[in-house]
């Protein structure tokens, strides 16, 4: 069966993912196609570009059942490395047609795919003539005028306004991490408490008191 595909990280899939989705969605359905989704693990920037400041919005498991929320009917997981950031953007095309069935890429105003970022679309069109895929490009999402991008969510939650980052996302922020031994101070108050001890890689709210809902699985 063919596939209509979008690749990128998708960190939080927010808004602005979720908008990519819909019409990765429709497009597919047009087409008797899969909407299939591919996002990468570590995310290229953690591997390209380290930088200990750079935190994640959401795990690998949450970032995949999202995507599935949201309208995907199969997420592939490639591993990022530095093989992988070497292929140029032809012969990973032709591996996604060869994988997928893809006929048609759906992405953003800066979608770029392949070795140093070449793969730009124009690029990428060139390619589909040959391998015969289509690519369709989405005009940048904004809420209020401004793009919807997972870079300005992460300076609201570390600024602690996490009601604006919701607004961003779509939903609640979620944290994900073990509950461990803490120094037990609110038993002393009556209000006993769960320390929670997330990924280091996760991303954290700056200091506040927030309302919660926990889920213990």
């Amino acid at each position: 069966m063919s596939a209509v595909v979008s690749i990128g990280t998708f960190d939080g899939v927010h808004r602005g993912h979720q908008h990519l989705l819909r019409a990765l969605r429709e497009r597919a359905s047009r087409r008797g196609a899969r909407a299939v989704v591919i996002t990468f693990d570590p995310p290229p920037r953690m591997v390209l570009h380290p930088d200990p400041e750079y935190q994640l919005l959401t795990s690998l498991d949450e970032r995949v059942a999202l995507l599935g929320t949201h309208g995907a009917d199969e997420v592939v997981v490639e591993t990022f490395d530095a093989a992988l950031a070497a292929t140029a953007p032809e012969p990973f095309c032709r591996d996604l047609v060869s994988r997928t069935g893809m006929v048609e890429v759906v992405g953003g105003p800066d979608l770029a795919l392949g070795h140093r970022r070449t793969g730009t679309p124009e690029v990428l069109r060139a390619i589909g003539r040959t391998l015969g895929f289509e690519v369709t490009l989405l005009e940048q999402f904004a809420q209020d005028g401004d793009p919807v991008r997972s870079g300005e969510i992460r300076r609201l939650l570390r600024a602690g306004e996490v009601a604006a980052a919701a607004e961003l996302l779509g939903r609640a922020p979620t944290i994900q991490g073990v509950v461990v031994t803490g120094d037990q101070r609110g038993r002393t108050i009556g209000f006993p408490t769960a320390n929670l001890e997330p990924a280091p890689e996760r991303l954290v709210p700056g200091n506040g008191v927030f309302a919660v809902r926990a889920d213990g699985r």
